[in-house]
């Protein structure tokens, strides 16, 4: 699940749930080249292989309610952000 922007005042969302991601280079990946904001919400998954997550540049990234499951994952990159299910 791929978010970008290059744009100052865009904002670009996007929304993974109930879905199994296996073996790609990111499954979760927010990025910016300093300009805009860029958001990957992801709930109940499960993602195996590959790169976990990715949150590159300012005004990125990925938030996680708790339920995701990793497995086989070659780690991360950036921060991921948790928020509490409503």
């Amino acid at each position: 699940m791929y978010a970008t922007t290059s744009i100052a005042s865009a904002v670009a969302r996007a929304t993974l749930t109930r879905s199994a991601v296996s073996h790609t280079s990111n499954a979760l990946d927010a990025e910016t080249n300093g300009a805009g904001t860029a958001t990957v919400y992801a709930a109940n998954n499960t993602i195996v292989g590959g790169r976990g997550w990715n949150v590159t540049g300012t005004g990125t990234s990925v938030v996680t309610y708790g339920d995701n499951h990793f497995s086989a994952t070659s780690g991360a990159f950036g921060t991921m952000t948790s928020d509490a299910p409503q």
